[in-house]
């Protein structure tokens, strides 16, 4: 997944699925720009077992988004906001700078999101 990203994947997701003769295998799903696709594909084929793969072009469809730095006594936090046309839709704080807080302070992502939250100050 790690060198998926490096190669300049968008999002990538493994799911496990049962293949021909009732292998196991793994399907492996990523989202991408056309102008990556030679660098990925040279990434499935140098850093794992595939012979081959399926492609299939797909339409992504997202909302405007605009991200904020959080500073206070927890540190800093990026907050990413989503907009469909100008409305304000919703805000929420990134994931990695939730985990960092909570597993520093041994706390939930509820809680370090809560934290964020209280003692930020948007710059």
């Amino acid at each position: 997944m790690e060198r998926l990203f490096d190669a300049g994947a968008l999002d990538v997701t493994f799911s496990p699925i049962t293949m021909k003769k009732s292998r196991p295998g793994t399907l492996v799903s990523v989202l991408t720009r056309c102008d990556k696709l030679d660098a990925l594909r040279e990434s499935f084929f140098r850093n794992s077992t595939t012979i081959g793969f399926r492609e299939t072009k797909v339409n992504r469809v997202s909302l405007k988004r605009e991200e904020e730095k959080l500073t206070g006594s927890f540190g800093s936090a990026r907050e990413k906001t989503v907009f469909y046309g100008d409305k304000k839709l919703r805000s929420k704080i990134e994931f990695e700078d939730r985990a960092k807080l909570a597993r520093e302070r041994g706390i939930s992502l509820d809680e370090a999101e809560g934290i964020i939250a209280q003692a930020a100050k948007r710059t």
